[in-house]
């Protein structure tokens, strides 16, 4: 993988984790703020309806959760698979070897 490629990859998984990262930081505010008190409307409420306590956070919240987390351990995976160069594991080939047959 050359530098620019690696490049590209880190910022592109660090701008996707961020989206998520606020994503989940924003769900959890909007859910605190609003969504953890009633949220039935006024018509509703007086017909004695009520909906207080009942939240809770569902799938999807996790399922972003848990991609804010992926991305945090493939960025890991990609550095650490990534700062050293790799070392080329081919054997060196002589360049006459014992029993070299030359057809002409």
């Amino acid at each position: 993988m050359n530098d620019t490629n690696r490049q590209l990859n880190y910022q592109n998984e660090n701008i996707t984790g961020l989206f998520c990262g606020g994503a989940t930081l924003t769900w959890i505010a909007q859910f605190l703020k609003n969504l953890r008190r009633n949220v039935l409307t006024e018509e509703e409420q007086n017909d004695g309806w009520t909906s207080e306590g009942k939240a809770s956070l569902g799938y999807s919240f996790y399922f972003v959760l848990v991609a804010s987390l992926l991305h945090l351990v493939n960025i890991a995976l990609v550095y650490s698979a990534t700062r050293t160069p790799r070392r080329n594991k081919r054997a060196v080939l002589d360049k006459h070897p014992e029993g070299l047959i030359m057809l002409y």
